[in-house]
This record gives C-alpha cells, structure tokens and sequence, in this order.
C-alpha cells in the first residue's frame, strides 16, 4: 500500500488489507468504483466504519505517541484525506 504522507509511520499490511475490504465492500454494495460515486448517506457511513476500524486497530495510547511525535498526527492526517476524498466540491491537489 502506497503511503498519502512520506513522515507517517507504517501501517501494517493486515491492518491495510482490512481497510481496503470495508471500502471495497461499500463499493461493491452500491456498484461503483469511486468514493465520489456514492450516495451521500454512504460516503458518511463508510466514513465512520474506517473512523471505528482504525480507533479499534490502534489503540489510544499508541494512537497518543504517533499524534506527539508528528504535529497532527497520521490520524488526523488520514481523517482529513477521507474528509477531502469523500467532500462534494472538485477541490483535489
């Protein structure tokens, strides 16, 4: 899996390979092949599963050193990158 940001640490391949089956899954239940392409109510609900998965697979003392040792943190990195993915507007850099 390719990393969004070059300073985050490694998410282990189990853990990314359970992410990619929650969106596949969504994208699959409504036959599209981009986050866009979903149903507003589906864009928050896939949104929020990723939200749980990820706060069950770290847990929030680990999720504490990673957010101290970089300035925001890879949750919050990543939280704003599927916030930016699933927003309405055209607004991708």
């Amino acid at each position: 899996m390719r990393k969004i940001f070059q300073f985050a640490p490694d998410v282990p391949q189990s853990v990314a390979n359970k992410a990619i089956e929650i969106i596949e899954r969504q994208f699959s239940a409504y036959g599209v092949k981009r986050a866009e392409d979903l149903p507003e109510e589906s864009k928050v609900r896939l949104l929020r599963e990723l939200q749980a998965f990820f706060a069950d697979e770290f847990p929030p003392d680990i999720r504490d050193k990673k957010a101290a040792r970089h300035s925001q943190g890879i949750f919050s990195h990543l939280l704003n990158w599927l916030r930016s993915l699933f927003s309405n507007g055209d607004s991708r850099t």
